[in-house]
């Protein structure tokens, strides 16, 4: 994401030129709330995407600029799902026409960033604002995803896989991420059109969030809370300890989150 960022800075005619940059390798990745990722060469997806902002912003300006972030959030993450939804009927050798019901492994989201497949996780979503020096932030959206990965550290082996240990061979880096890359510019363009009930309606439908224990910071405090659901707007719907439905944003507070 660095060297996206690093790019328009240096280049912001780059936007109209690319889609984003791909890595091939991965020795400083960021993920949620810091945390560092690292990705070997030809193992991962390891990608940034650029966001035009007047893709979201313009249509859409009675809304708060931290609900867009989290939109936008959703959206990446409804816009890799389809690609990897793809990747797997490429691999089983059905056509995309008449979209079946998904085959195993089962793809799905969890809210805010998590990309699952068969309820592991298997990458993630960075969204962060690159400010050009017109003064217009542009969105990044970091994306990783573990392709080729078949051996993870024994803390994550039982919640972290791959494409390849799912049974999904074959998927290069190159070829997802131009499906990446082409489903952000049509989900962009639904937003754009349909709201963000456009976007929700879909991402849904790849929603394994519920039931995921939460903690929350309220006033200073860890409150916990069980996931219900998600808003509209793209607010987690918590239900505290004491029966209260609370929602949050991604940008607003601190977020863990386990299986129940």
């Amino acid at each position: 994401m660095d060297a996206a960022r690093e790019l328009l800075l240096s280049d912001p005619a780059a936007l109209q030129r690319w889609d984003g940059v791909l890595a091939d390798e991965q020795t400083q990745g960021r993920g949620q709330r810091g945390r560092t990722w690292f990705a070997r060469a030809g193992e991962s997806l390891c990608a940034t995407y650029f966001f035009p902002q007047k893709l979201i912003m313009p249509s859409r300006p009675q809304e708060e600029p931290l609900q867009v972030v989290a939109m936008l959030s959703l959206l990446a993450g409804v816009a890799v799902a389809e690609s990897i939804y793809r990747a797997l009927l490429k691999v089983l050798g059905i056509p995309l026409s008449g979209r079946p019901a998904p085959p195993k492994p089962d793809v799905g989201l969890k809210w805010p960033n998590d990309l699952l497949l068969n309820h592991k996780k298997t990458g993630g979503i960075l969204i962060e604002l690159a400010q050009l020096p017109t003064g217009e932030h542009i969105p990044l959206i970091g994306v990783g995803i573990n392709l080729q990965v078949m051996e993870f550290p024994p803390e994550l082996s039982s919640r972290a896989t791959s494409l390849l240990r799912e049974g999904i061979q074959g998927i290069t880096p190159t070829w997802l991420g131009a499906q990446i890359a082409t489903s952000l510019k049509l989900w962009a363009e639904r937003y754009a059109t349909g709201g963000p009930e456009s976007v929700m309606r879909r991402w849904r439908h790849y929603d394994r969030t519920k039931g995921t224990l939460y903690t929350v910071i309220i006033s200073g405090q860890p409150v916990r809370g069980t996931a219900v659901g998600v808003a509209s707007d793209g607010a987690l719907l918590l239900q505290l300890e004491d029966g209260t439905l609370y929602p949050c944003f991604t940008a607003s507070h601190t977020i863990e989150s386990r299986e129940a």
